[in-house]
């Protein structure tokens, strides 16, 4: 039976990393890196912005022309926008997991 020692142990051994610390900047970054993720995060903010004006254009002219796969398009477009937005969302987490193995 693995006692809770072990599992310390084996925990110590992979050398995980400590999820709850806050960020750390490399080296020479510490004043660049967070202005270049607020320039990112803006962007994507802006970008996602336009991404659902269109989607709902997309849906308002395809219902307005009876156009059902135009309507269907602009909702799967919205749902793409929501995708990458939460892909982005979760990409330090993402980077950092890929990293640490």
């Amino acid at each position: 039976m693995i006692q809770p020692t072990d599992v310390e142990f084996l925990i110590h051994l992979a050398d995980y990393p400590d999820f709850e610390s806050g960020p750390v900047a490399p080296p020479g970054l510490e004043d660049l890196a967070p202005t270049w993720i607020g320039w990112g995060y803006w962007i994507t903010a802006i970008v996602a912005f336009f991404g659902f004006v269109a989607a709902a254009v997309m849906m308002m002219v395809g219902r307005m022309a009876s156009r059902g796969a135009v309507a269907a398009d602009g909702l799967r477009a919205a749902a793409g926008v929501v995708g990458g937005l939460c892909i982005i969302v979760m990409a330090g987490s993402i980077i950092t997991g890929l990293l640490a193995t």
